[in-house]
């Protein structure tokens, strides 16, 4: 910032911040009339979010003025951009980021309370807003249905953690005792969501340089949707990884023939929180559609009460799912794309889709899964799927022919009605994530073993050899005149997380 535009700005906010001070202090009767004295400054967000907030009526007249305009302007010029002659526009990005900034750094709070404040300290927060290069945000995905049993503390899994958070945890992780007196669209039912565990993603982000020349309006207003309709958000990658985990009982044991139970979570809503004081909160999501599953009292049989969770996960889950996340980390290292390996990838992608899915669509991206990573020649690919997941694993009632028939069924107009197609449904899960793993435990495996010889990566095996060393169940292969031994169990590896 060019220093006559910032001692410019500086003036203007000074004979902003006296203009309050004076309409505060004109305004004293009608503020006591509504408010306790002195004001009690840690009860005062539960005060002003359950009384008559008289900050809705005083500050639209405070920012409608000349000060607030000039500062305004001013604030546009000092970071490049034109001197604003219009405030009524639709969205002005200038104004919004003002108003944040008024609002989140608890300008008008401390006004409220003390009728007095610092400008220059201010001053020097709203610079430092404006400079900020990196942005913290905070991601906090729910897991819907599932309760972490005897685990009182967060589970850190290195890039995540999974956590249960109190009600006074929420309020002041999400800023909601802020967003309850200046944006009420974005607070939080803080008392419902403390009943659920959170992923907690913390991240930090680059954020450009502040220049009113380059940002360009958006088609919609802040505090409108965070995705719109037509966008479909991302699945966070501590979600993905979660899908990694065994959910339902180990299948094919026995010869057992009933379908085995099934608890997937869902995660129904994600909130993002950043300390970017010049940005707009996120919109707070509806709680109404969150599930809740009957508590049986088992002396009578009756329904007692309803509660949020429906999967246990226990103590001795946690190292099981810790190996996957692990396991992850290191394969996430090798670049695919050089590798030829970027099919696992696709195949993992199509497991995650099988997880959210409903019945018929998640038996057929089941499928896709192992078809991306066995299949080859279409007229024998039952075949070969089959041949190469009885070499690669122990189970010996894996029947890929009968997926095959349900899928076809499902296919031409039938569903999964009959408990022989839930038996089906289970088989095709627990050997598309099974096969997924395989995977990344043998590639992480092969990596290693190949980075030691210092073979590069655009020479590793491409799927079309890999596909070859299972069928031929090789116990060594050669590359680049290189022999590279593989596990003496080969084919058969560990699983992550079994």
């Amino acid at each position: 910032m060019i220093k006559e535009k910032e001692e410019q700005l500086r003036k203007s906010f000074v004979e902003y911040v006296k203009l309050c001070e004076n309409f505060f202090s004109y305004n004293k009767c009608f503020i006591t009339s509504i408010l306790p004295v002195p004001l009690p400054w840690n009860n005062l967000y539960l005060i002003l979010s359950q009384c008559f907030n008289p900050l809705n009526v005083l500050l639209p007249r405070v920012e409608g003025g000349y000060e607030f305009k000039k500062l305004v302007s001013d604030f546009s010029v000092a970071f490049g951009g034109k001197p604003v002659e219009n405030l009524d526009k639709k969205y002005l990005p200038q104004r919004e980021m003002m108003k944040n900034f008024l609002r989140r750094s608890e300008f008008y709070i401390e006004l409220l309370c003390n009728g007095n404040l610092d400008a220059n300290d201010y001053f020097k927060k709203l610079c430092s807003a404006c400079g900020k290069k990196k942005v913290k945000i905070i991601k906090l995905h729910l897991l819907e249905s599932i309760y972490f049993f005897e685990q009182k503390e967060p589970v850190d899994f290195g890039d995540f953690v999974i956590q249960q958070f109190s009600f006074y945890e929420l309020e002041e992780l999400t800023n909601n005792r802020l967003n309850r007196i200046f944006y009420p669209k974005a607070a939080l039912v803080t008392e419902e969501l403390a009943n659920y565990w959170f992923v907690k993603e913390e991240i930090y982000e680059e954020r450009k340089e502040l220049d009113f020349s380059k940002i360009e309006t958006p088609e919609i207003e802040p505090g409108g949707l965070i995705n719109p309709p037509d966008v479909v958000p991302e699945i966070p990658q501590p979600i993905r990884l979660l899908t990694l985990f065994r959910w339902q009982g180990e299948f094919l044991q026995t010869k057992q023939k009933k379908p085995f139970h099934w608890s997937r979570f869902s995660n129904p809503i994600s909130l993002v929180i950043t300390d970017d004081l010049l940005e707009t909160p996120h919109p707070a999501p509806s709680v109404s559609a969150l599930q809740k599953f009957p508590k049986i009292d088992l002396s009578t049989g009756r329904e007692v009460d309803r509660n949020p969770f429906y999967y246990t996960i226990k103590k001795d889950d946690i190292p099981k799912i810790r190996e996957i996340v692990d396991g992850y980390k290191k394969f996430s290292e090798i670049d695919l794309d050089k590798c030829g390996w970027k099919f696992v990838e696709r195949a993992f992608d199509y497991l995650v889709k099988a997880f959210f899915a409903s019945e018929l669509d998640e038996l057929l991206w089941h499928m896709v899964a192992l078809e991306a990573l066995f299949g080859e020649d279409k007229s024998k690919i039952r075949e070969l799927i089959q041949n190469r997941l009885s070499k690669i694993f122990e189970e010996k009632y894996i029947k890929i022919d009968e997926c095959y028939k349900v899928r076809n069924k499902l296919v031409h107009g039938g569903g999964i009605k009959s408990e022989a197609d839930q038996t089906i449904l289970s088989m095709a899960r627990h050997v598309a994530r099974r096969s997924v793993l395989w995977f990344f435990s043998f590639l992480s495996y092969l990596h290693s073993e190949l980075s030691k010889h210092s073979i590069p990566p655009e020479k590793y095996p491409d799927r079309k050899k890999l596909l070859r060393i299972i069928d031929h169940q090789l116990k060594d292969i050669e590359v680049e005149g290189k022999r590279i031994e593989l596990p003496e169990s080969f084919p058969k590896l560990p699983i992550w997380g079994e």
